[in-house]
């Protein structure tokens, strides 16, 4: 009884913990089990959300370049050669795209469309209530194969993608409807200009989407995956799943045979609660527990997102039992782990705490500790040459090449508003209205001139240190070449010491097959 006694102080913390042990491992099942799956439904792949986003970036960039070209004023539906030789590279070889349009409040428009070996072009003048179409097969550019004429009612206004109400800085995505020349189903992204030196003062571009392509794309990321990913238009209200043309489930995991049906009701309560990004949502449907969640595929133009679905059975699988399952085993480990733990905290009393990681300051503070470097570059402003008091290019190209050269190396911060000793200057000589200002600035330029598609490896921080704001732009390392575009031109930076380097096309095309090389290696 007395050995028991001096024991006790060993037991009852031991046999405590078991029992907290053994009880952590039955409340699991319930409280984990919630945890679990919104971790699982959040982790589609990056590299899926890639394919998706790569599909659809080729179309808006080619809608951006065109926009811009109308609004230049180099655009007329006259000159149809002119407009073969801008519009054919676009669709060449794009086995998705099922043509391009442009058009204007006149009722002229501009399609060509993309059937192998040729293209075919069809002008559209209005003429009272009829609109007349001269057909065009090509060979090239300027080389016409035959040519044809048609009359019909067809008013290019009228159509799904034609903007009444044009906004310049949005990009619209039709309904799903009925191509007029294929009669196939699809989906119209288009981007509208105004010019009023011209008589046709509203413009429109457009690229036409056939709906099998994006099915079949969405078809061949969903095989044998747990979840289903979809798309979802929030300007039109649809969303689109994987069904095959003749509109039946090709979902070859069964568990996931009803997460169509349940989509509308969780995309409507989706809706209704704001569209939150990342956040799961949940509905019970059909005796199933879906969960679904959703993020833009462009976040500065959330007009088209990618949500994932799926339910218990085949999020969880046999992992559910798992949970519920107590592991003599890991409890054996963990006894004798806490014989040991027990052990040395009564001899030497060590407590071990988990540190706390850096907050933005601190990481700016020690920035300026370490001063330039291969990772670190200071500029003094953003935008104004500080010897002449003037704005200019030259100075917000400086810290863009930085951030060019940062991508293609290591990743690096730039800090703007520090001289290069390291002094803080603050952003005041910049003269912006506000702090978002500032951002809404900084975001612009990298888009612009390095490409949005890039933004997710960068972050902003807009801080105040010692009565002054310094504007922070920590750099991952992109996974593939970043150029810098000025002007017509693009250049390609990487990091050499302190300072950034501009590659000849040589140089680069070297640098980019050792980068590449070193990655295979590791």
């Amino acid at each position: 009884m007395k050995n028991i006694r001096k024991a006790l102080p060993f037991i009852v913390p031991i046999a405590g913990f078991l029992i907290i042990f053994i009880g952590i491992n039955i409340f699991q099942y319930y409280k984990v089990k919630q945890t679990i799956k919104n971790g699982l439904i959040q982790t589609t792949g990056e590299s899926e959300l890639a394919e998706i986003r790569s599909f659809f970036s080729g179309v808006t960039n080619k809608l951006n370049i065109v926009r811009d070209w109308g609004k230049n004023g180099v655009l007329d539906t006259d000159d149809a050669i002119d407009l073969n030789k801008k519009f054919m590279p676009l669709v060449d070889h794009q086995d998705h795209l099922n043509g391009i349009i442009f058009a204007n409040d006149q009722g002229d428009e501009y399609l060509l469309i993309n059937q192998t070996p040729h293209l075919i072009t069809r002008l559209t003048k209005l003429r009272q209530d009829k609109a007349e179409m001269e057909f065009a097969e090509w060979s090239a550019p300027d080389k016409s194969i035959r040519k044809w004429h048609e009359t019909t009612t067809y008013d290019p206004r009228s159509r799904p993608w034609f903007r009444q109400d044009p906004s310049e800085s949005e990009i619209f995505l039709s309904n799903i409807y009925t191509f007029y020349q294929s009669k196939k189903k699809g989906i119209t992204a288009s981007v509208s200009w105004t010019h009023e030196e011209k008589k046709a003062k509203q413009h429109v571009f457009a690229i036409d989407i056939y709906l099998d392509e994006i099915e079949l794309l969405l078809k061949t990321i969903n095989k044998k995956k747990a979840s289903v990913l979809f798309l979802v238009n929030t300007q039109n209200n649809y969303f689109i799943t994987e069904q095959s043309v003749a509109g039946t489930s090709t979902i070859e995991n069964d568990h996931l045979a009803g997460a169509v049906t349940a989509l509308p009701k969780i995309i409507e309560s989706w809706k209704q609660d704001g569209t939150p990004v990342s956040r799961p949502m949940e509905l019970q449907e059909n005796n199933n527990q879906w969960i679904a969640s959703f993020q833009p595929l462009f976040p500065e133009q959330p007009f088209l997102w990618i949500g994932v679905i799926s339910n218990d059975e085949a999020l969880l699988g046999s992992f559910e039992t798992s949970l519920f399952t107590i592991d003599f085993f890991d409890i054996g480990i963990a006894f004798t782990a806490a014989l040991l733990l027990f052990f040395i905290i009564w001899k030497t009393g060590l407590f071990r705490f988990e540190e706390v990681p850096p907050t933005e300051e601190d990481r700016l503070r020690q920035y300026l500790a370490a001063g330039e470097g291969a990772t670190v570059e200071f500029k003094s402003t953003i935008r104004t040459n500080l010897k002449t008091g003037k704005q200019g290019k030259e100075i917000e190209f400086a810290w863009l090449k930085a951030v060019t050269a940062f991508l293609n190396s290591q990743g690096g911060t730039l800090l703007l508003g520090v001289d290069d000793s390291g002094e803080l200057l603050g952003l005041k000589a910049d003269i912006f209205e506000n702090d978002d200002k500032v951002l809404l600035h900084i975001k612009n330029l990298i888009n612009h001139h390095i490409g949005a598609e890039f933004a997710s490896y960068t972050a902003f921080s807009l801080l105040n240190i010692e009565q002054k704001q310094v504007m922070m732009i920590e750099v991952l390392p992109a996974t593939s070449p970043v150029f810098l575009k000025i002007g017509k031109n693009e250049e390609f930076y990487i990091r050499s010491g302190p300072s950034s380097i501009k590659l000849t096309p040589s140089q680069m095309v070297r640098f980019v097959l050792q980068h590449k090389d070193e990655k295979q290696v590791k």
